[in-house]
């Protein structure tokens, strides 16, 4: 009985951090999106649009 008990404890609580992990992927995702945005953008503006630059994003 105390076995059921502990594993139905231990599943909820893998369902759990499984859920939350999904969500922590989904905003660092959206963080490095966005730092790899802003990279490209301080790039092409030191550099000027065209060139490689246009040809490695492609």
């Amino acid at each position: 009985m105390v076995e059921a008990v502990v594993a139905c404890v231990f599943t909820r609580g893998m369902r759990n951090a499984h859920r939350l992990g999904g969500r922590a992927d989904a905003e660092v995702d959206s963080a490095l999106d966005a730092a790899v945005d802003r990279v490209h953008e301080l790039v092409v503006g030191r550099l000027g649009a065209g060139g490689e630059v246009e040809r490695s994003t492609r």
